[in-house]
């Protein structure tokens, strides 16, 4: 090339051999010391004084050019691979304890800003010199100019320029009617959420489209079909996704096979979120799922990037077409994050979280970190306590450059609450006034709109998880800018559809197109803040009534907000919203109470039909909470109706139901799966669909469900009795967290237990200790006292034959249900007499009381219920009691009980284990102090494990995968160290594996189950489950090692009837002996009085899943 430049050269031809020496030295710097840059200023200066459509190209060359050197200057020399193969963010975090090194790899937008000027100038001359000029050029010059448009797109995408890569697909698509501007187009509308211009749009120009292949031509009809919801495409939509799922996806080298496939999976993602079509949806329903759908579109484009990039570790010289499919990439990313957050998928949500962050790092851009973030700051990460946490606020400051400890101004100090040493807090003020003193700052954060509306979004999430007390005010600041620059956007989107696209927008109503997701969520998540944090009623209100038409909302956000008008409708505050008002001045007060009764009625059943209606339309979709919420409105007028059955099956719908979703997605995803399809029921349609499971349990089980309202829908705790013995029975108990606020009482239990655990002193520890097992005791017998009082007659059944002739004997004589007469003996069996007569009053006529009391008396003369002749009782908890020890109340103490995720779970073990849940001691597994820090706990139990006939396992280190797959086949699986051992699960190869044992997790916390707003109950234990383990016992919170270890000793004694070496330093007053059991529930009630402290550590232990018996 340096030769060529001693030839007499034209001017051009001399400017685009100094674009090639440096393009060459920048990507091979050992040939030549010289610098890049100082030929790119050659060739500007031999260009200075040239005045041609080739000397524009050559300037915008050279533009790309300097933004590609100065991009490549800021990769980070510890920067991942591109590989979207190789995403895994959760390695690189951990790998950089303190964060450190991780922000080193993010630069900030200061950085940034020189890269992004060069591409703005290259649009610019574009837009002035180079696009007016294309019908005049020759055949060559318009082949470079197509050339540089696409280029000048595909990294406009990438870096957040949305709108200018809109002009420059469209100015591209009118100058050639090719299909894959066509489909950009349609992707670009879907990104900025412009549905009714989509619709217009595809409506308009879908016949000039040139249609070159077949790929093209099925490409087209997916657009057509799945982006516009024409009545008369609903005609073969059934033919046509029958068509396209079948299509043989073999192959990664047919990459446009793969991106149309990946186009029709987003397709059916995008007509179950918007579209309104009965018809079109009761397919969709039957053969697409919501969420499998994203994830396959994703796994396509996926597919797609990664056999381009495999080898490939830097994106700058990649195709074109390749950067295309990376945004398409972070677009599905974007929406796969947004699906698994609205079905409150969390384990998948934060695999695409992850693997979009890495990406956004990797093509170093700005705004796509500032999005990613944004998501990766919702409220659960606060409530999970995520460990990465920090990183990600440190990753945040890189990019804007913030400084923890930077000054603010003082008017805003009062608002601050510092929560972390890095006062992380003061960073919300800081994004919000983002270069807000300078209105003529021309920064790539101020001219660029949709990155502003991503940074003010992140602003937005960064106080909600600093708890501002002033939350309320700061969101509906951000959600009235967000508006404005909305309306900004919508009018940049005019003037790009101007021209030959100005007939679209005449028909365009922009109004409409200000319903927009992030605002939205924002109103969500104001209107929750509202609810929970103050329940101001004018302000709620208000709000709602701000809210757009809800039909033309994204589907997610019409039914949550639909559903909280419900919910607050049922509470009572807000019934004149639905009906009217009541209070008329001139009706006296009894007809007033009458007309307000019957409209009451009236609304619920308007709430219980439009409810009804929605599930059966969208239940499939299974969104959460709205399916939770949806469920709980209908069970609160059943319940308000007296109608039993169907308030329990309401209820068991409204619990897990994000679990169960992950369950199905899992299922569809995987062919290899441990549950195959249709075995898992993910829910049931309606009672009958229920009470055809539960009638074939055992009947001397109980299962007893607990189940607290929403804070919309008061907070009202309701139980729920079934079994296959009679009909479900539900009461409810109203709002009992005033009259015990357990809740809080056991939360500041929990957190002075974890503080006990640091003391040093040993005489204050034990001190400490010990006021901690006598508080949990206390709390116990409170919660039962003023929570349950008589009702606590629902947790206990005593299975015999004498009850079930008496109950039977009531059923005939008084003619009373079934259901009513059982409960009604367990409380003359096991309640005091005040107790029991309170009972009666609440469930049987005063005409029956003495034919009832006479009977049971005969029949009964003393009656006694010492716990020994009870069935297992079955708990199935609401997110908020699952970190509680309800089965330590007096009532269940002596109990064999368990617990159940759900109605769903239970069935579903119940029908691939039936009644041969058991364990053959000989066939078990161990691990055995795996973090090799637990050396008196090895000391206690390595002989005794290596001296076990047929027992296997590893002691201070963790198992391969050969031995976990191993493990997973015995009959039992214990883990004794550190938390639960979900990693073992959390593997790709074993995650999906079915997990035959009975476990037992010996660790602190093993048992603790994590919720949020937007999620439901997840831990180790879940995992296990999932797997199908009959039954896994856990703790529920943090616990000493001596004292479990005592636990665990005496529970392979008692259980197992094992031998063990060691002799125990507790011994209870009933021998050990009397105690031994095949029974596990009774042996683990037995096994707690070995324990120093029986609450504060034997009340810790749970059991999750089947009743389990030990064999010979």
């Amino acid at each position: 090339l340096k030769d060529t430049l001693t030839y007499p050269l034209d001017v051009n031809d001399r400017a685009r051999v100094h674009f090639h020496l440096a393009e060459l030295i920048f990507c091979n710097p050992q040939i030549s010391s010289d610098d890049p840059l100082e030929c790119i200023n050659r060739a500007f200066g031999i260009l200075e004084c040239e005045q041609s459509l080739e000397k524009n190209l050559l300037l915008i060359r050279g533009y790309l050019l300097q933004y590609s050197l100065i991009l490549h200057r800021l990769a980070k020399p510890d920067a991942i691979s591109l590989n979207p193969e190789i995403y895994e963010m959760t390695q690189v975090i951990e790998g950089h304890k303190g964060a450190h090194k991780l922000k080193k790899m993010t630069s900030s937008i200061v950085e940034f800003e020189p890269a992004l000027n060069y591409l703005e100038k290259a649009y610019m001359v574009w837009k002035s010199e180079v696009c007016s000029a294309y019908c005049n050029a020759d055949e060559r010059i318009k082949n470079d100019i197509l050339d540089i448009t696409k280029e000048i797109t595909a990294l406009s995408l990438l870096n957040g320029m949305i709108l200018q890569a809109l002009e420059l697909t469209i100015w591209h698509f009118q100058n050639m009617k090719k299909m894959q501007q066509f489909s950009l187009i349609v992707l670009l509308l879907c990104f900025l959420e412009l549905p009714r211009a989509l619709e217009q749009f595809i409506a308009d120009y879908e016949s000039k489209v040139q249609v070159e292949t077949e790929i093209e031509k099925d490409t087209l009809e997916i657009i057509r079909i799945f982006f516009t919801f024409q009545r008369e495409n609903a005609d073969n939509l059934e033919e046509v996704i029958k068509y396209f799922c079948e299509i043989d996806e073999t192959g990664n080298d047919n990459v446009e096979k793969r991106r149309m496939l990946c186009l029709f999976h987003y397709g059916t993602y995008y007509a179950s979120n918007h579209c309104r079509n009965e018809k079109y949806l009761i397919i969709l329903r039957h053969y697409c799922s919501y969420i499998a759908s994203i994830t396959n579109a994703h796994r396509y484009i996926n597919s797609v990037v990664a056999y381009f990039l495999k080898n490939t570790t830097e994106y700058d010289y990649i195709d074109d077409d390749v950067k295309l499919d990376l945004f398409l990439l972070m677009l599905l990313n974007r929406e796969a994050t947004a699906a698994c957050l609205h079905a409150g998928l969390l384990r998948y949500r934060c695999a695409y979280q992850s693997e979009a962050f890495s990406l956004a790092l990797r093509i170093r851009s700005p705004y796509w970190l500032c999005h990613m973030l944004g998501l990766m700051f919702e409220e659960e990460v606060k409530l999970t306590d995520h460990p990465a946490l920090q990183t990600f606020e440190n990753i945040a400051h890189s990019l804007f450059d913030y400084k923890p400890c930077c000054p603010v101004d003082s008017n805003l100090i009062s608002f601050i609450t510092p929560r972390r040493k890095t006062k992380s807090d003061m960073f919300y003020f800081f994004l919000e006034n983002y270069h807000s003193k300078n209105a003529k700052c021309q920064c790539f954060v101020c001219t660029n709109i949709p990155f502003r509306i991503e940074m003010l979004y992140l602003a937005a999430q960064q106080a909600i998880i600093t708890d501002e007390p002033k939350l309320t005010e700061i969101l509906l600041s951000l959600i009235e800018k967000i508006t404005q620059l909305r309306k900004a956007i919508l009018n940049e989107v005019k003037m790009v559809l101007e021209g030959d696209l100005s007939t679209l927008i005449s028909k365009i109503d922009m109004d409409e197109e200000l319903i927009y997701s992030t605002l939205l969520n924002l109103q969500y998540t104001l209107l929750f803040s509202l609810i929970e944090g103050y329940f101001d009623e004018d302000l709620i209100e208000q709000s709602l009534n701000q809210l757009p038409n809800l039909s033309r909302m994204p589907l997610f956000y019409e039914l949550s907000f639909s559903q909280l008008r419900f919910s607050l409708s049922l509470n009572g505050g807000m019934v004149a919203t639905m009906s009217g008002s009541f209070s008329q001045l001139n009706i006296d007060e009894d007809k007033k109470k009458s007309r307000k009764k019957k409209n009451k009625q009236k609304t619920q059943f308007q709430i219980m039909e439009t409810i009804s209606n929605q599930l059966q339309l969208y239940g499939h979709m299974l969104y959460y909470p709205w399916y939770q919420k949806a469920h709980e409105a209908l069970a609160i007028c059943h319940v308000n109706q007296d109608d039993h059955t169907d308030a329990a099956h309401h209820i068991g719908e409204a619990l897990l139901s994000s679990v169960r979703h992950s369950i199905l997605v899992d299922q569809r995803r995987l062919q290899n799966s441990a549950l195959p399809i249709g075995t898992f029921p993910v829910r049931f349609d309606d009672k009958e669909d229920m009470l055809k499971c539960t009638e074939h349990l055992p009947k001397s089980w109980t299962i007893v469900t607990l189940y607290m309202t929403s804070v919309e829908a008061g907070s009202e705790l309701y139980v729920v009795r079934m079994s296959s013995r009679c009909q479900p029975f539900v009461v409810n108990l109203g709002n009992v967290l005033d009259k015990f606020s357990a809740l809080n009482e056991f939360n500041s239990i929990a957190e002075k237990n974890k503080e006990s655990l640091k003391l040093t002193n040993r005489k204050r520890f034990w001190e400490t200790r010990f006021e901690l097992n006598n508080a949990i005791e206390n709390w116990l017998d409170e919660l039962e006292e003023k929570w349950f009082k008589e009702w606590k007659v629902l947790f206990q059944h005593k299975a015999d034959l004498d009850v079930m002739n008496m109950v039977n004997d009531l059923h005939e004589q008084c003619n009373l249900p079934l259901h009513i007469v059982e409960i009604v003996v367990d409380g003359y069996l096991n309640l005091k007499e005040e107790e029991f007569t309170t009972l009666l009053g609440h469930l049987v006529a005063k005409k029956y009381t003495q034919t009832i009391r006479k009977m049971l008396k005969q029949k009964f003369p003393s009656p006694v219920n010492d716990g020994g002749e009870n069935g297992p009782v079955i708990l199935i908890l609401g997110r908020e009691f699952s970190g509680l020890p309800l089965h330590a109340i007096r009532s269940l103490r002596h109990l064999p009980v368990t617990r159940c995720p759900s109605i769903h779970f239970l069935f579903h073990l119940f029908s691939q284990w039936k009644n041969s849940a058991s364990v053959t001691k000989h066939k078990s597994f161990y691990v055995l102090n795996p973090s090799n820090d637990l050396q008196l706990t090895q000391q206690r139990f390595e002989k005794f494990f290596k001296s076990l006939e047929g027992w296997e396992g590893c002691i201070g280190r963790h198992p391969t995968l050969e031995e976990i797959q191993c493990a997973f086949k015995k009959d039992l699986f214990i883990y004794v160290g550190h938390g639960g051992g979900s990693r073992y699960l959390k593997n790709a190869e074993t995650r999906f594996s079915t997990c035959n044992a009975t476990v037992l997790l010996m660790g602190c916390s093993s048992g603790r189950l994590l919720y949020g707003r937007r999620y439901e109950q997840v831990g180790p234990v879940a995992y296990y489950q999932m797997a199908k383990s009959p039954n896994v016992v856990a703790a529920l919170w943090n616990i000493t090692d001596k004292d479990v270890d005592r636990f665990l000793d005496a529970l392979l004694r008692i259980w197992l009837r094992f031998e063990s070496p060691t002799k125990p330093d507790i011994i209870p007053a009933t021998p050990l002996e009397a105690m031994q059991t095949r029974d596990l529930l009774i042996a683990l009630n037995h096994a707690r009085q070995f324990c120093k402290l029986k609450f504060l550590t034997g009340a810790a232990i749970v059991s999750y899943g089947l009743p389990v018996s030990s064999s010979t």
